[in-house]
C-alpha cells in the first residue's frame, strides 16, 4: 500500500504498554483501505480476540470496541453526520452513523460487508490487520467527497492483564474520547 504513514500517540504517556502503532490510510477512488500495525515487545502482551473454533466467519457485532479494537472515525467537512468503523482482531466489525457528536447512533444499513484481513505475523513482536471499506454508498460520498474526507484512526489495546491504554492521531479532550471532531486530521490523497 503506498499511502500516508500516520503513527499514533497514547492518550497517557505515562500508563501505555512498550508499543507502537501506525496507521497507512488510502482513498483510491471510493475505496477506504486501513492497515493498522502493532510493533514492540508489549504486542505478546496484548488481548487479540480471535474467532471461537466452530462459529461461522467473522460478521458484523455490537461492542468491539470493550476489547482490542482497530477504529476510524469518517466525516465531510462541513457536516455534522459522521461514521465510525470497528475492526476486531476476530474479523468481526461494525459501521455505524452518528447525526451528530455521539448522537444518533445506528448501524449504517447502507455498508453490508467489510473485506478485513489479517496477514499471519512474521515475528512476534508485531500484529497488522487490513480493511478495505467501499464508501460509495454512502449519502454524499461521491468521488470528490471522498478525496477530502476527515479522518480519526484510532486503536484501544487491551492487555492480558486487562488494561487499556487509547490511541489516536490525536487527543484533543480531558479523557480520551475518539468522536471529538477536533481530533480528526484532513488526509491530502494523492489523486
Amino acid at each position: 500500500m503506498n499511502s500516508p504513514l500516520f503513527n499514533l500517540i497514547p492518550f497517557s504517556l505515562a500508563e501505555h504498554p512498550d508499543l507502537q502503532i501506525s496507521v497507512q490510510a488510502q482513498v483510491n477512488q471510493q475505496r477506504l483501505l486501513l492497515r493498522y500495525q502493532i510493533q514492540g515487545p508489549d504486542v505478546s502482551s496484548v488481548l487479540f480476540p480471535t474467532q471461537p473454533p466452530g462459529l461461522d466467519s467473522p460478521k458484523r457485532k455490537d461492542l468491539l470496541w470493550q476489547h482490542t479494537c482497530f477504529e476510524a472515525f469518517l466525516a465531510l467537512p462541513d457536516a455534522s453526520t459522521y461514521w465510525e468503523l470497528n475492526l476486531a482482531p476476530s474479523g468481526d466489525w461494525n459501521f455505524y452513523r452518528f447525526s451528530d457528536y455521539r448522537q444518533g447512533q445506528i448501524q449504517e444499513g447502507k455498508i453490508q460487508a467489510v473485506h478485513v484481513s489479517r496477514p499471519e505475523p512474521k515475528t512476534t513482536d508485531s500484529y497488522l490487520i487490513e480493511a478495505e471499506l467501499d464508501l460509495a454508498h454512502l449519502p454524499n460520498m461521491t468521488h470528490d467527497a471522498a478525496q477530502n474526507l476527515l479522518l480519526g484512526l484510532t486503536v484501544i489495546v487491551e492487555m492480558r492483564d486487562t488494561s487499556k491504554s487509547y490511541w489516536a492521531l490525536a487527543h484533543c479532550g480531558e479523557k480520551p474520547d475518539f468522536h471529538l471532531r477536533e481530533s480528526f486530521k484532513v488526509i491530502e490523497w494523492s489523486r
